[in-house]
């Protein structure tokens, strides 16, 4: 068992393998844990907003100080956005991913790659249909929801 220990073959089999773990679980983390930390902290987030809501009205009828309840908790109701704001957010967006996407494109199709980095140029790629397909459909969007909402 000792002699295994010091075998340069064994070594560098373990570096292989530890490479290969690393290139397996590293789109894993990206793919998976990432967005559903993101989601729990976003869905945290807004659950303790909503619970110091509550506190603040629960102080507030406490302390019944002539207050009306009901207006005060329309008052601290999260603001609506009209149709209008709404209808800019996804033009801007759609502004944005196919600004992003032509971007890419064009700095994959320019820039050439040596032939060992064709993961990533095949990523770039990838990555600017993706951004293109979502602005395009923000824009779409937009086009077809303006009409109903100049009515």
């Amino acid at each position: 068992m000792r002699c295994l220990e010091n075998n340069p073959n064994i070594n560098y089999i373990n570096q292989i393998l530890m490479h290969q773990l690393i290139n397996d679980l590293v789109p894993i983390f990206i793919c998976v844990v990432l967005p559903v930390s993101i989601v729990l902290i976003y869905y945290l987030a807004s659950i303790n907003r909503e619970n110091k809501r509550a506190k603040v009205l629960i102080k507030a009828i406490e302390a019944n100080n002539n207050i009306d309840a009901d207006k005060l908790a329309e008052a601290m109701r999260k603001p609506k956005k009209s149709a209008r704001e709404i209808l800019n957010r996804r033009l801007m967006y759609g502004c944005l991913f196919t600004a992003l996407g032509l971007a890419l494109l064009i700095f994959g199709t320019t820039y050439s790659f040596p032939l060992h980095m064709a993961d990533e140029h095949n990523f770039i790629m990838f990555s600017s249909v993706v951004c293109l397909g979502i602005g395009v459909g923000f824009v779409a969007t937009y086009f077809f929801t303006r009409k109903s909402v100049d009515k």
